[in-house]
């Protein structure tokens, strides 16, 4: 199936998660949920940077690190922005699981390497700092973040924190109003109309000015979190 196809197919069900990353300065806020209003109380929301802050606002423990890498955290039972935390209890990255049995197969076997299988979900799991350290006490003084690692059972990708660093993994999009500089990847080349929906990597990034302080899921799925956009034929 080429991506002129998908995206003619799957208009009401291409599903994204857009994370505003840090300050390009000093990341020191993480937001989701993007929309055109910057003043709604729905759009671009803080989440906590800490699990005291999480706990405070309900978010519940669902795996520990004696089962994952990490401590994750869920509010309301929702997988599609689940929040992972460092074993000092700052923030250390963001996960999306996904039930299943989707329609299409999501996600395709040729993307499967960079999930984790956990028997009934596939999880993409974006850290902001090195995954081998979260699980160790005593990393780090301070929750900031220095890299943005996509980690799966067999693959991982290392994001360019600057567009000047940019690898030919990724291929230039658009500019976009309130989110920047989009890359995109298929995962076998660079994305053309060519490209096979089944290699289309489930993320893309966000560069303003040059640097890295955004990133969404692109899943070829109809979720139903609060959290998902589901983009009109216009905007694609």
């Amino acid at each position: 199936m080429k991506i002129l196809l998908l995206i003619a197919t799957l208009l009401a069900l291409a599903a994204n998660l857009r994370a505003s990353l840090f300050n390009t300065a000093d990341w020191n806020d993480l937001k989701v949920t993007w929309g055109l209003n910057v003043f709604s109380s729905h759009n671009f929301v803080s989440l906590p940077l800490n699990v005291k802050e999480a706990t405070q606002d309900g978010w519940k423990l669902d795996k520990d690190c004696s089962q994952i890498a990490g401590n994750r955290y869920l509010l309301n039972d929702d997988r599609v922005a689940s929040l992972i935390f460092d074993a000092d209890g700052f923030i250390a990255g963001i996960a999306a699981s996904l039930p299943k049995n989707l329609p299409f197969n999501f996600p395709s076997k040729q993307i499967q390497s960079y999930f984790v299988d956990e028997g009934d979900y596939f999880t993409l799991n974006a850290y902001f700092v090195d995954p081998a350290t979260i699980c160790r006490k005593g990393i780090r003084s301070r929750p900031t973040g220095d890299r943005l690692v996509i980690k799966g059972t067999a693959k991982e990708v290392n994001v360019p924190l600057k567009q000047s660093e940019m690898t030919p993994f990724w291929t230039l999009g658009q500019c976009f109003y309130t989110m920047g500089v989009h890359y995109w990847s298929d995962i076998t080349g660079p994305l053309t109309e060519d490209t096979d929906a089944d290699n289309f990597f489930p993320l893309f990034l966000q560069y303003n000015r040059g640097n890295l302080n955004g990133f969404g899921w692109a899943f070829n799925a109809n979720l139903t979190s609060h959290r998902c956009e589901h983009p009109t034929p216009n905007v694609l």
